[in-house]
């Protein structure tokens, strides 16, 4: 694993069951997106970072919706 723990764990956040199914938080980006708009690039920022960290594949569906998360910097 890439990386150090404590690096990592400024990535895990609590999330009782039911809200994470129903955000589709375990599907990431390309199936889900913060309801708001201003919150997007954060947490495709944040996902990034994750993926970077446990050196994880980015899919084309979710580099697609990762770029249009960060598209919204100015």
């Amino acid at each position: 694993m890439a990386g150090s723990s404590e690096e990592g764990q400024q990535h895990l956040a609590g999330a009782d069951q039911p809200f994470g199914e129903a955000a589709g938080l375990q599907q990431g980006p390309a199936h889900w997106q913060p309801p708001l708009a201003g919150y997007r690039r954060i947490y495709g920022r944040a996902w990034i970072s994750v993926k970077h960290v446990y050196d994880l594949a980015v899919g084309p569906a979710e580099r697609s919706a990762l770029e249009g998360m960060l598209g919204t910097c100015a």
